[in-house]
């Protein structure tokens, strides 16, 4: 029988071997659990088990799945070694191991072992041949381990805070309210400043980013729709209308933090009136439905990756590389020296002056800074010991990638050193964005840009991918 398996796996028969050795596995594995062979068993059997439906029988269909393709010189053993496989007492048996010149089956002392045995062996070998490649192995694991469970918190927030206002525009909203409403969007800010790191996958093709994040927000145009929307019911089609008509500049995490903070020491414009409740609850149910699209789209994606053939490899590889290209001049350009040009023309306090840096109403400017780098930093670097940041990160990061492929090692090294750079740099800016000027910025926007050449052009160029405009590249 070990000829039989080891012939038919190298006669290019691997499946027709591995259908054997799987037979063979689940017929004796109830007589190895009653012996100190337990391991080999159990080592083969899961393996079998997940390679083949268990609705197979022993030898089920012999002949379909390539019994056939057994050498025709050894007839005999061939018909013994079936026969004996099917005989459900051939635990108590020695059976053969081998068969002679002449095609007679040669005994031996408790073969099975050594089937099991051998079986494991080349399954494993098996297995270890169809490697899975290290890009996909990162790909799985940033859907996995990062983008899902990152979108199901998003999610979980923005429905924590559609129930806190909901509560408060029913009953008022008390100053525990409002305090309350403040901690479900920080939290849902926080994890979107990560998320947005990589606008790929649905993220992208639904461009999200404008959706769940117009900035800089207008004040003026949110009062207007306040006012305009009062009568218009919370959620349902005709919410999703107006809303629609209003556009984006009216909605997202910026306008409800517009609407949930107040400016200095004044109250929060969500308790100014009614109408400001239900027009803060009714941009809270859209994003809700937008984070709910989004984690069904990222469940779909991750699915995707796992299934036999996943998406184009070099096609996500140049995807990939041009999101986190973008995603750091993202912070570089409009979050950083954009915004730092913008803020010298109309410095806070003017007439008309609008917030140029994120969240300075909230003074968390610096915070989601260094949460949108951290995002990145988790998908470049996977988990990371040592590196706090990267405790949310998947299992494997690009470095990973990169060392798995047998590239240099100086680019792991490069991409690791860049982000523990631009990281230091973002967290020693002042506290209050107020005061930040074009020489403040300029360490951490030399930073980033040290991070996009740790990417752009080495590991584009050791992937022969191009990088090019994108939706992320922070316009």
């Amino acid at each position: 029988m070990l000829n039989i398996l080891v012939g038919s796996w190298g006669l290019g028969g691997a499946r027709t071997a591995r259908s054997l050795c799987c037979d063979l596995v689940r017929t004796v594995r109830p007589a190895a659990r009653r012996s100190r062979h337990t391991l080999f068993s159990q080592l083969a059997g899961e393996e079998c088990d997940r390679e083949f439906d268990h609705s197979e029988g022993p030898l089920a269909n012999t002949q379909a799945r390539g019994l056939s393709r057994v050498p025709e010189a050894r007839p005999h053993c061939a018909t013994y070694t079936g026969q004996l496989l099917h005989d459900s007492s051939m635990h108590r048996r020695d059976f053969s191991s081998g068969c002679d010149a002449v095609g007679r089956p040669r005994p031996s002392p408790r073969p099975w072992i050594l089937l099991v045995f051998t079986c494991a062996l080349l399954l494993s070998s098996a297995a270890a041949t169809a490697a899975v490649d290290p890009f996909v192995t990162w790909m799985r694991a940033l859907h996995d381990d990062w983008a899902v469970p990152g979108y199901e918190s998003l999610h979980d927030h923005s429905q924590a805070l559609v129930t806190e206002l909901t509560e408060g525009c029913s009953s008022g909203m008390s100053e525990s309210r409002v305090r309350a409403a403040q901690a479900d969007w920080l939290a849902a800010m926080l994890t979107w400043r990560r998320l947005e790191a990589l606008q790929m996958g649905p993220t992208l093709t639904r461009r999200s980013s404008k959706t769940l994040d117009f900035w800089p927000t207008r004040p003026s145009v949110i009062e207007q729709a306040v006012g305009l929307t009062s009568n218009v019911p919370v959620s349902g089609p005709e919410a999703d209308e107006a809303m629609a008509r209003w556009g984006t500049p009216v909605k997202g995490l910026p306008a409800l933090e517009w609407l949930l903070f107040g400016a200095g020491n004044d109250p929060a414009p969500v308790t100014r009136s009614p109408a400001h409740c239900l027009y803060t609850l009714r941009v809270a149910h859209s994003l809700e439905g937008e984070v709910g699209l989004l984690l069904g789209g990222w469940r779909t994606e991750a699915i995707r990756w796992h299934e036999a053939d996943p998406q184009d490899v070099r096609k996500t590889r140049q995807l990939v590389l041009n999101l986190l290209v973008g995603s750091a001049e993202l912070l570089r350009g409009k979050k950083l020296e954009k915004a730092a040009r913008a803020q010298a023309m109309s410095p806070p306090g003017s007439r008309g002056a609008l917030d140029a840096f994120d969240s300075m109403r909230t003074g968390n400017t610096r915070r989601f800074l260094l949460a949108h780098l951290d995002g990145a930093a988790q998908i470049l670097l996977g988990r990371t010991p040592g590196l706090a940041f990267t405790d949310e990160a998947p299992a494997t990061g690009l470095d990973d990638v990169l060392a798995a492929e047998g590239r240099p090692r100086a680019l792991g090294i490069t991409l690791r050193n860049a982000v523990v750079a631009a990281r230091r740099e973002i967290a020693a800016l002042p506290a209050d964005p107020r005061t930040w000027s074009a020489a403040t910025v300029a360490p951490a926007s030399r930073a980033l840009a040290a991070l996009r050449l740790s990417i752009d052009p080495p590991i584009a160029k050791a992937w022969d991918v191009l990088i090019d405009f994108t939706d992320a590249d922070g316009d």
